[in-house]
């Protein structure tokens, strides 16, 4: 069994995603968490086999989760997020750059077409099995660098890791 936690503040999403993790019997979701901050001890309390993680949440985003996942208890990461691509693409690169595996899109309407279930219930199980380490990053820095990428719905400005 892989055992997924799950990392987004829209429950409507969290519930849809763990819906079609479960129609695999291979997959199993121990936990939900609704922010970064959450994320951090339901990883090191529930020792997932892989988190899948948003990144546009209140309290903690999900790139400062991802450095400090990375950085205290190493677990293979699957960014899904309503806008991978960022500003060109900054938002994979960070993501990546901070210890994620991979970048996918939400599908735009849930649950998503089979193909989108199922490409999503093969990422999860490929990822899953691969070894991680300590991401140095988190250790590293007292506070996170600002990510330029523009937020949803903000024209005309930029934002920083801890707004996403």
């Amino acid at each position: 069994m892989i055992r997924v936690l799950i990392v987004d503040d829209s429950p409507m999403f969290a519930s849809a995603l763990a819906l079609s993790l479960s129609a695999d019997p291979e997959l199993v979701v121990i936990g939900v968490a609704a922010n970064g901050e959450e994320a951090v001890a339901q990883a090191a309390a529930l020792q997932p086999d892989l988190i899948t993680m948003d990144v546009q949440m209140p309290v903690m985003d999900g790139l400062t989760a991802i450095e400090a996942i990375m950085a205290s208890r190493p677990t293979p990461i699957l960014v899904v997020t309503g806008d991978p691509g960022g500003a060109s693409g900054a938002l994979a690169l960070e993501a990546l750059r901070r210890g994620a595996l991979e970048v996918m899109a939400k599908p735009t309407a849930w649950p998503g077409t089979p193909e989108e279930q199922a490409r999503l219930r093969e990422q999860v199980k490929l990822l899953a099995g691969i070894p991680v380490i300590h991401h140095p990053l988190g250790r590293l820095r007292r506070t996170p660098l600002p990510v330029t990428l523009a937020p949803r719905g903000a024209a005309g400005r930029d934002a920083t890791a801890a707004e996403l």
